[in-house]
């Protein structure tokens, strides 16, 4: 099952993370509650690379016809994750993953990618009840995402550090 952290310390939780199947750690919260600033006080002390995952995925995509952006954009997300010069990636702003032209499952995307680089995510919306939520519920692409005992990754809820 995930390890919720009720704080945050990085130097522990990057060790833990690395150790697991997923090095998959999710910093989640509502808009405002700190989730970009605690991912920057782990970039400028750790050897980590920076992805804005909206920005650079849309600048990949952007020559791509419309019709086709769905089947190349996990390879392309894929690609920016993997060819990070460093063995942990910080990935920030990643509603682009959520947008239904898109055709992802966004969660199981990370997992699958954090077997081979510690990822830390930001992630709009909640974690309650063994469930991690993206967005409201009044939001379009909104999704929820019930976690299971083989989910075994960290999730940071930034609503415990407000």
């Amino acid at each position: 099952m995930a390890l919720v952290l009720k704080e945050s310390d990085w130097h522990g939780t990057l060790k833990d993370a690395s150790a697991q199947h997923y090095k998959l750690i999710i910093i989640v919260g509502s808009a405002g509650t700190g989730k970009t600033a605690m991912l920057h006080d782990v970039i400028k002390d750790y050897n980590v690379s920076t992805i804005n995952m909206g920005e650079e995925l849309s600048r990949a995509l952007m020559a791509t016809p419309l019709g086709l952006r769905p089947i190349k954009a996990e390879d392309t997300a894929e690609k920016l994750i993997l060819d990070a010069p460093t063995a942990q990636v910080a990935i920030d702003n990643i509603e682009i993953l959520f947008e239904p032209p898109m055709e992802l499952n966004p969660l199981a995307f990370l997992k699958r990618l954090s077997q081979s680089k510690t990822i830390i995510v930001t992630w709009t919306g909640n974690y309650s009840n063994n469930t991690l939520t993206y967005g409201t519920l009044d939001h379009p692409a909104s999704q929820e995402f019930p976690l299971t005992a083989q989910d075994t990754f960290h999730i940071i809820d930034t609503t415990d550090f407000s």
